[in-house]
């Protein structure tokens, strides 16, 4: 017999990584506390912000689980320190100027319950200026959800340095 996701819960890490964010973090914080449960761990790394963004994420004490600020070697070094510290049987990726659509968090994990070898989900990404949707890019494959990356911790490993992922690379838009 078929457990439902709901019965059998799956654990979920959110790492959002962080350097003098403190125009973005709010919201990005916001997004994460509208869906979080206490099946739901939140890891933010900050680089040792020199802005408002510390003072920013201390003011969520409620919502974040772990808060880390320090020098770091860049963003793979900061997302391997929230890996590293995960206690998710799904981790989340999530940047500090990215948000999660509502819904995103359900929808994840249902897929990682319904589809146990699944080992990697990535999302549309939403690209705007201000409040006006600029672009929507898709993936080729999989665009049942929206909001950053997942990955099964099944298979623990640390983010590579030497590869980017999609969320890191840029591309230019024109009004």
């Amino acid at each position: 017999m078929m457990m439902s996701y709901v019965q059998k819960k799956i654990a979920l890490t959110i790492v959002t990584v962080c350097l003098n964010s403190e125009k973005t973090i709010a919201r990005t914080i916001e997004s994460v506390k509208q869906q979080k449960s206490h099946d739901v761990e939140y890891i933010i790394i900050d680089g040792d912000s020199h802005d408002g963004t510390r003072d920013i994420i201390r003011s969520y004490g409620d919502v974040i689980d772990v808060f880390v600020s320090e020098p770091d070697k860049g963003i793979s070094d900061a997302f391997n320190k929230g890996i590293a510290k995960s206690a998710g049987d799904v981790i989340g990726l999530l940047n500090a100027d990215d948000q999660l659509l509502p819904g995103t968090i359900e929808k994840v994990l249902r897929c990682f319950h319904d589809s146990p070898e699944t080992e990697i989900l990535h999302s549309d990404v939403l690209l705007y200026e201000g409040a006006q949707l600029v672009k929507q890019l898709r993936p080729p494959v999989f665009g049942g959800f929206h909001g950053g990356w997942f990955c099964s911790t099944t298979r623990r490993r640390s983010y590579e340095d030497r590869f980017m992922i999609a969320g890191a690379a840029t591309e230019q838009i024109t009004p």
